[in-house]
């Protein structure tokens, strides 16, 4: 017959409570947030540098799509919150 840990047995191996081992997802909270912020950054850059670098007969160029893209990522990994579209986990 198996035994189960209790709350405070496993709080001890772990370090944490399971309900906080949970909600930091075992290594996938960061990689979500990454994902999350690389998406915005790329779609933001591209509709960023078209809006202030390109005209109406042609986008802007791939180099200040770049640029623009490299912008919006590090103004979102200065924050602690996702953009809006995105659950904030």
């Amino acid at each position: 017959m198996t035994r189960q840990l209790t709350t405070g047995e496993l709080e001890a191996v772990t370090g944490a409570s399971f309900a906080d081992a949970a909600k930091g997802g075992f290594g996938l909270r960061t990689v979500y947030r990454g994902t999350v912020k690389n998406v915005t950054a790329a779609i933001g850059g591209w509709k960023l540098a078209n809006e202030m670098y390109g005209t109406k007969e042609q986008g802007a160029s791939l180099q200040e799509k770049w640029r623009a893209r490299g912008a919006i990522k590090e103004f979102l990994d200065g924050s602690d919150h996702l953009p809006s579209w995105a659950p904030n986990w």
